[in-house]
């Protein structure tokens, strides 16, 4: 990675511990938030300092070609890594659901995804780049893969958009812009009550979730190994 580099989703878990990592590095970041921002702060404050910029920007409210747009106002140059962690799980019944519903699941969890590597994939081009995908295991496994868990239609749709436009980007970007999805498992975190951890322990051969500090160190290697493994989807399940 040559820097700069974008982030978008960088107010969730991974995201912010994938800054903090490259911001200690000495990366140049540009760190796309909509709620938390405050927790970005401290990314940066430690020696080696970098240049870290936080874009406050709302996908469902200001569109995805507006965020864009702002990324091209900070940056002088095209960032060389862009890791896309953005999303939200919904498991709202197909009785329960509504117009609204679908759109934003989709949009934040497919449409955000296709317009940003359609629009950087270019500018990328320049210099070359890579893309790294967080996405799940759903496409890979079924929509039954997490334990405890129902997904609702949206959300298994536009889980498997987001694998196909990964496999299919070798054929329709640039050369030199490379794109990786790393389908993640269990993660650690304090939001996992203790009644599903055992199920968690039950189901997952490794028995026991993934450290955020493994998933940052895999996502870190995938880019840098992106130009092998362009268009493929990395398992980091723990076995699922």
């Amino acid at each position: 990675m040559k820097g700069p580099v974008l982030i978008v989703g960088a107010s969730g878990k991974i995201g912010r511990a994938i800054a903090k990592r490259l911001a200690s590095m000495g990366y140049d970041l540009i760190l796309q938030c909509n709620k938390n921002c405050d927790v970005l702060k401290e990314v940066g404050e430690s020696p080696p300092r970098s240049k870290t910029y936080i874009v406050k920007h709302d996908f469902l409210k200001e569109g995805i070609d507006a965020f864009i747009n702002k990324v091209r106002a900070i940056a002088k140059r095209a960032p060389s890594t862009v890791i896309i962690s953005v999303g939200i799980y919904d498991d709202t019944r197909s009785s329960e659901s509504t117009e609204q519903n679908v759109l934003s699941v989709l949009t934040l969890n497919l449409a955000v995804h296709i317009r940003i590597i359609e629009a950087l994939a270019t500018w990328m081009g320049e210099d070359g780049g890579t893309i790294v995908v967080l996405t799940d295991a759903t496409p890979l496994r079924g929509p039954d893969v997490y334990c405890r868990l129902k997904p609702s239609l949206p959300y298994l749709a536009a889980s498997a958009g987001v694998h196909a436009l990964i496999r299919s980007a070798p054929s329709r970007l640039p050369n030199n812009v490379h794109v990786v999805g790393i389908a993640l498992g269990w993660v650690e975190g304090d939001h996992i009550p203790r009644r599903l951890r055992a199920c968690i322990e039950e189901s997952v051969p490794a028995g026991r979730t993934i450290p955020v500090q493994d998933v940052v160190g895999v996502v870190l290697s995938v880019a840098e190994m992106a130009e092998l493994l362009n268009g493929e989807i990395v398992e980091v399940t723990g076995g699922l």
